[in-house]
């Protein structure tokens, strides 16, 4: 089924392109989703390839647009799914810089929209969360348990915040 995901998708993006332009925000999300396509099937270069694509278009996007809450968080979720790809392909070191990028983001998006309180978390919690906790993952597979364990707690604090403490 990715094959003809795939398929469709690189149709979809030349019509996008010749219709709407190269940097327009629809080809960069559908950028995305070849290169969540090309990572669920194991062609993690072309995912990369497909994700920095996505990522260079949101950038300009946003510097074009002075930066907006939503071209930040899309950059910093694109930023992510490079980070994941790039530790498919045992790239540990540039996969953490990316995902401390990522976590920067969200970090000054969630700042600006709720203040700096816990309660901010409300609504991006999660994917902060899930950016923090894979920064701990790669520092527990570097043996570096303190660094882990800061990560990890980091992590649930905003997971709890987020949810709520009876959440299941």
């Amino acid at each position: 089924e990715y094959a003809e995901a795939h398929g469709l998708y690189v149709r979809a993006l030349a019509l996008q392109r010749a219709n709407l332009g190269p940097d327009h925000a629809d080809v960069a999300n559908t950028l995305s989703s070849i290169g969540y396509v090309l990572h669920q099937s194991g062609d993690h270069s072309g995912s990369l390839e497909a994700y920095q694509d996505c990522l260079r278009i949101r950038r300009e996007a946003a510097a074009a647009s002075g930066g907006s809450e939503e071209s930040s968080s899309e950059i910093a979720a694109t930023l992510t799914h490079i980070a994941l790809v790039l530790l498919k392909k045992d790239m540990q070191d540039m996969a953490l810089e990316v995902l401390l990028e990522s976590y920067r983001i969200r970090k000054v998006v969630q700042e600006r929209s709720a203040g700096s309180g816990e309660e901010g978390y409300k609504g991006m919690g999660r994917d902060l969360a899930f950016t923090l906790y894979n920064i701990a993952v790669i520092h527990h597979h570097r043996g570096m348990y303190e660094y882990a364990l800061a990560y990890y707690r980091e992590t649930a604090r905003v997971e709890r915040s987020s949810l709520g403490t009876d959440h299941r």
